[in-house]
């Protein structure tokens, strides 16, 4: 009678693998059906928001391919991030989707974000794209191209701790650091021109000095 139980038990536990995974193919097949209609559009028309949402509505089985996806869009390639959901269901483990997926990725705008990756929370996934759509921003605004350049940017960027706590820092204080990390940036071009970060009490000097 023991192992009749048993038997059932682990019988049960089976049809629930099974029904999760059959749940998580349909999810991942309608979440393709969903990005392929972006697949077509320029970066300008696939902006973050959109992405996040489609993200947001698949988290049970995306998990931290979330984490992937945001940073993707940050970039944003239709063809890419269509190519990164097919080969989705192969992958062996999260290092190799995390190999793929900065593969797939302009390195600068994820100089620091690989060191960030297994530490994101989805909660706060608003904070964390809030956060790169002010690097590009930024970004452009400072004309830095090269990645020497961008490089420096994130550093200084890093120096305010948003590396560490980007998720816990208010608006008014990301703003701060990007304004100081701005500054530091264009010091080093117009001022030097040398590829060098000034840390945190060099960029307030340059600030008085201004």
């Amino acid at each position: 009678m023991a192992d009749q139980l048993n038997q059932q038990k682990q019988q049960r536990v089976i049809n629930e693998i099974v029904q999760a995974e059959q749940q998580q193919r349909n999810n991942i097949i309608r979440f393709r059906e969903k990005i392929q209609t972006f697949s077509n559009k320029d970066k300008k028309d696939c902006e973050i928001g959109k992405i996040f949402q489609l993200f947001e509505e698949n988290n049970k089985h995306i998990g931290n391919v979330k984490d992937i996806g945001i940073r993707l869009s940050s970039h944003f390639n239709g063809e890419a991030l269509t190519t990164f959901m097919n080969k989705y269901d192969n992958y062996q483990s999260y290092e190799e989707m995390k190999t793929y997926m900065l593969s797939c990725f302009d390195h600068h705008s994820i100089y620091s974000a690989e060191e960030q990756l297994d530490n994101l929370k989805d909660t706060h996934f608003k904070r964390f794209t809030e956060f790169l759509l002010k690097f590009e921003r930024l970004k452009e605004k400072t004309n830095i191209t090269d990645r020497r350049s961008i490089e420096i940017l994130i550093s200084a960027i890093n120096n305010k701790n948003i590396k560490k706590h980007v998720f816990m820092k208010s608006p008014a204080t990301l703003g701060e650091a990007f304004r100081e990390a701005k500054l530091a940036a264009l010091y080093e071009y117009k001022e030097t021109g040398r590829l060098y970060y000034s840390p945190s009490s060099e960029t307030e000097n340059i600030k008085n000095n201004k």
